[in-house]
C-alpha cells in the first residue's frame, strides 16, 4: 500500500510538474512581434522594379539593391537595402543619402506608409554602413529614428 501512495504522489508531482512547465511556456512569447513579410525572398527580384531602378540611379556608388514589403499594424512598410562600393574615405554624404531617400520617395506607390533604409559595404555584405553623419545633416523638419536602420515615415519623406 505505501508504493502505491509513493507512486501516485510522484505522478502527481510529475503531472503539476508538467502542467506548471505548460502553463508558464504559453505564457511567456516565443519572440517579440515582428512585421509579418508580405512578399517572399524569391519576389523580391520582382518586386519594384521601379524602385531599384530609382535608387540605382541616384548614387554611381550603388551596385546592388533590395526590397521586401510588411505589414505592421495597419501601416504598409517598404524596407529598402542599398549595396554600395564603399570606402571609408568617402562616407556617405547627406547629398548623397538625401538623392537616395528621394529617388525612393519618388518611385513608391502611393500607399507605403513608412521606409525603413540600410546601406552596406558591398565588399562586406554583412556591415551596415553608419548613416549617422548625414541623417544629421537632413533638414530640421524630418524626424529620423535611426539604429543602423533609417526608418522614414511618408511625411518625412515628402519633406525632402
Amino acid at each position: 500500500m505505501a508504493h502505491r501512495i509513493a507512486q501516485s504522489r510522484l505522478a502527481a508531482l510529475f503531472a503539476a510538474t508538467a502542467l506548471a512547465a505548460v502553463s508558464l511556456t504559453a505564457c511567456v512569447p516565443a519572440t517579440s512581434p515582428t512585421p509579418v513579410p508580405t512578399s517572399s525572398e524569391s519576389e523580391q527580384g520582382m518586386t519594384f522594379p521601379e524602385v531599384r531602378t530609382a535608387l540605382m540611379a541616384a548614387d554611381p556608388r550603388v551596385v546592388d539593391t533590395g526590397v521586401l514589403e510588411s505589414q505592421s499594424g495597419a501601416a504598409r512598410v517598404l524596407t529598402v537595402g542599398a549595396v554600395v562600393s564603399a570606402d571609408d574615405a568617402t562616407p556617405i554624404s547627406t547629398a548623397s543619402l538625401t538623392a537616395m531617400l528621394v529617388a525612393v520617395r519618388d518611385s513608391l506607390p502611393s500607399d507605403v506608409d513608412q521606409l525603413d533604409f540600410l546601406v552596406r559595404d558591398d565588399s562586406d555584405k554583412s556591415r551596415i554602413i553608419d548613416l549617422g553623419p548625414a541623417i544629421a545633416g537632413l533638414p530640421a523638419g524630418v524626424t529620423a529614428l535611426y539604429d543602423g536602420t533609417l526608418t522614414l515615415t511618408r511625411a518625412d519623406l515628402d519633406k525632402l
